[in-house]
Parts: C-alpha cells; sequence; structure tokens
C-alpha cells in the first residue's frame, strides 16, 4: 500500500507516493537530484532557477540511456557467445550417437 512521505528538492518541499519498502531508496534519489541541482548552480551560477533541474534531468536521462546502451550491447554479446558455444558444442557431438559405447 503506497504510503505519502514528504521530501525537499532546492529548499522546496514535495508530498511523494511511494510503496512500503522503497521510501530509503526514493530518499537517496531525491538527496541524488539536490546534490547534483546544486552543483550544477555552484558551477554555473549565471543560469536561471529553472536551468538547473532541467539540465541536470537531461544528464541524468542521458546516464541513463547510455547505461541501457551498454546492457544491450553486453546482452548482445552474451547471446553472440552462446550461439558460438552451441555450434562448438554441435560441432563435436554427434547426433544419434550415445555416451555409452558398449554396444
Amino acid at each position: 500500500m503506497p504510503q505519502s512521505i514528504r521530501v525537499r528538492i532546492l529548499n522546496r518541499d514535495y508530498s511523494l507516493q511511494v510503496t512500503q519498502g522503497n521510501e530509503q531508496r526514493l530518499r537517496e534519489i531525491v538527496r541524488f537530484v539536490d546534490t547534483k541541482i546544486r552543483k550544477f548552480q555552484r558551477d554555473h551560477p549565471d543560469q536561471s532557477d529553472i536551468t538547473a533541474p532541467v539540465m541536470v534531468a537531461l544528464h541524468i536521462a542521458d546516464e541513463l540511456y547510455a547505461e541501457r546502451e551498454k546492457k544491450t550491447d553486453a546482452e548482445a554479446d552474451l547471446q553472440e557467445d552462446i550461439g558460438e558455444l552451441i555450434g562448438s558444442l554441435n560441432a563435436v557431438l554427434v547426433p544419434g550417437e550415445s555416451s555409452a559405447s558398449g554396444e
């Protein structure tokens, strides 16, 4: 059952719904986002208040997409390796022949 928690990002409170057992994870994500936005603001003091959250959101989305691409590439490499192993096994195993040669 979802519960409501209050979090703070850039000195602004937000009420969020979270499923039971995920409160700590959500709070860690909030701290991560808040820290990234504050760092962006320190590094780019000339930018407007709305620019920092947008730029940070784009940066986090870029990191997410990069990780997804790595995962997809790793899965493709794994599938290729599995295919090669199956090919190697098929090359050594002769269909219809049993491993016991006592006949």
